[in-house]
């Protein structure tokens, strides 16, 4: 089972196979918050598994208000972020930091970048690509299970040289295994035993090891389950020197854990059907049965029943129990001697691709939901244009169906009901706020889905809607030379939209005027206010018989002038940027077309002093 999460993990990282990923991504005010250059990054050269890379990504803050980073992170080890402790970034500045790329894995690799930040949680894509430095492995690059299996199998078979039985012990007796010649330090011919640690030494010959110090030469993988053939019988993969007694006890009995030994010597030990090596050795018997079940895949020798019940243990201790110098230095001798190598002593990480080696490997099915954002909670102010984006990830290896996508109160309008994700599809869903609400607004995001750990998604929603008003929050009209002082009661920083600054504007033209407000939960939008020139004074801002419906739209706007008289208007963006204008017909209704138009706030106006806010939502 601990394999099985491994190898789940690993395809989380790599196919981006493990979950859906929901991150929350807010969006305030009327454009992206925040940009990135690149827009996705991608290591495009493979870097070897021995080195590292980096690339510098930019921030841009497009809004008008500070943004507080928290922090910036990679949910897999491989892509690591220069600068997590936080910073903040100015309106209209950039900030840069280095993503590094570090592969284990020669595969391809697909993730994310994650920013959390006060305006909500943003992210981009990263990728890259792991090559090993030994072209050995070449043919192994990006595969996973069965592919994976059959590619080793066919490097471990390809220019292998089979010896005789006697010319592979001699090679491991007087050379590969030997202390005086292997480079271990010893000044006579020095064997060890793998199970007892005793020594033999002193010998001339591997046949006075074997008769003066009782040594024998033992099978990993018990020969009398291949029938002593070749080329098993000399393959020094699983070959290692034991003392007769050691060798005798182990026989052809199973690797596993023993409890209550019956034998034990040097820290082995055994009952009469299960033997537990030495620490010392746990991870070479294990990584020599791995190679043994890969290299000759026969069910004949016992893959199935002889290796199938040891495989859990033999993973675990070949992961607990690492390669260190000597198996490496050992591994490179057979290689020179017989033209093949160990796989799990170069790369112990190919178990974690591999999800049985006993039986048909086949990745588990997993749709596992993971929610980085547990609830949104938020201030927005009534007259913002706010988005609440949730973007969703498959990162699972099957296809993940959201059968239903709702809020439970409809206190946000959404722009997907359903969905249907394939791995690696991407989803947003648009939860955006229900103009000329006012207070604390609660609600719940349920997304209905068939994944295997949260069937059902909810993540709560509390919403401070407070509304910004200008005083007088109605049309002015202004007789000739006259002026009108607007006001707004707020605690940040006031930007007009004519240029001006300050929490009061004196103004003395007709026109259509409102302001940012810059805080510490964002920049916000105010209401709009109307000034007109004429001589009556102060009127309401409903003008008898004009309207421009539906407000807010989608496609048309339907504008009645209420007038006798044609009647001209001019249609304005946010910016009081002209971007339309029309005649209106006494006698008929007039229609302006905004399916083209991004959603926003947008005024119309007339030559008469009528004028609308226009709520687009598209």
């Amino acid at each position: 089972m601990f394999f099985v999460l491994i190898r789940t993990m690993l395809r989380k990282f790599i196919h981006l196979a493990f979950n859906l990923l929901l991150l929350l991504v807010v969006k305030a005010g009327f454009s992206q918050s925040i940009s990135f250059s690149p827009v996705n990054l991608t290591f495009t050269n493979p870097i070897l598994t021995t080195s590292a890379d980096s690339a510098v990504v930019n921030l841009t803050n497009n809004s008008c208000g500070f943004i507080h980073v928290f922090y910036i992170y990679s949910p897999i080890s491989e892509f690591k972020i220069s600068d997590t402790s936080g910073f903040w970034i100015a309106p209209s500045t950039s900030k840069s930091f280095r993503v590094k790329f570090k592969p284990r894995h020669n595969i391809q690799y697909n993730s994310t970048v994650l920013m959390h930040t006060n305006v909500g949680d943003f992210s981009f894509p990263v990728a890259g690509y792991g090559k090993y430095v030994e072209a050995y492995y070449d043919n192994t690059y990006n595969k996973f299970d069965e592919a994976l299996k059959t590619s080793l199998n066919t490097i471990l078979g390809t220019n292998f040289l089979s010896f005789s039985y006697n010319a592979a012990r001699d090679k491991m007796f007087m050379e590969i295994d030997n202390k005086k010649v292997n480079g271990q330090g010893a000044t006579q011919n020095t064997l060890e035993c793998i199970y007892t640690g005793r020594l033999a030494v002193g010998y001339i010959a591997r046949t006075d090891c074997q008769t003066n110090s009782s040594f024998n030469t033992e099978h990993t993988w018990p020969q009398s389950l291949f029938s002593s053939s070749s080329p098993m019988v000399s393959d020094l993969n699983h070959l290692f020197p034991t003392d007769d007694a050691a060798n005798n006890y182990r026989s052809n009995n199973a690797f596993g854990m023993v409890s209550s030994p019956s034998w034990s010597n040097g820290g082995s030990k055994g009952i009469s059907t299960l033997f537990e090596p030495r620490d010392a050795q746990k991870g070479r018997s294990a990584r020599a049965m791995l190679y043994f079940a890969i290299r000759y895949n026969n069910p004949a020798y016992g893959l199935v029943t002889f290796f199938g019940p040891q495989e859990s243990i033999l993973r675990t201790w070949c992961m607990q129990f690492l390669p260190d110098t000597i198996d490496r230095k050992r591994n490179e001798d057979i290689f020179a001697y017989q033209r093949n190598r160990n796989p799990f002593i170069d790369h112990p990480e190919f178990l974690e691709r591999i999800t049985s080696i006993a039986n048909t490997s086949v990745a588990p099915s997993k749709s596992l939901l993971w929610c980085d954002a547990q609830q949104i909670n938020n201030a927005a102010y009534v007259y913002d244009s706010i988005n609440y984006k949730v973007i969703v990830y498959n990162n699972g290896n099957t296809d993940i169906a959201c059968s239903q996508i709702k809020c439970s109160q409809s206190q946000f309008a959404l722009n997907a009901a359903s969905a249907n994700f394939s791995r690696q599809a991407v989803l947003e869903i648009s939860l955006r706020k229900l103009l000329n609400a006012t207070g604390n607004i609660i609600d719940t995001l349920i997304i209905e889905n068939n994944s295997t750990t949260q069937p059902t998604l909810k993540i709560p929603i509390s919403i401070n809607v407070n509304a910004i008003k200008i005083i007088p929050n109605k049309t002015s009209i202004l007789a000739t030379n006259d002026s009108a002082i607007l006001t707004i009661a707020s605690n940040g920083t006031v930007s007009w939209n004519t240029g001006g600054t300050g929490k009061s504007l004196v103004v003395r033209t007709a026109g259509i005027y409102f302001a940012y407000i810059t805080d510490s939960t964002g920049c916000h939008h105010t209401d709009t206010v109307t000034i007109i020139l004429g001589s009556n004074g102060i009127k309401n801002s409903a003008l008898k018989g004009f309207s421009a419906s539906p407000n807010p739209c989608r496609d048309f706007i339907t504008v009645i002038s209420g007038s006798s008289e044609i009647e001209h208007f001019v249609f304005v963006n946010s910016l009081g940027q002209k971007l339309a204008s029309f005649d209106t017909n006494p006698t008929e209704k007039t229609q302006l077309e905004v399916l083209n138009y991004p959603s926003g706030i947008y005024y119309l106006q007339s030559a008469n002093g009528k004028g609308v806010r226009i709520v687009i939502r598209n």
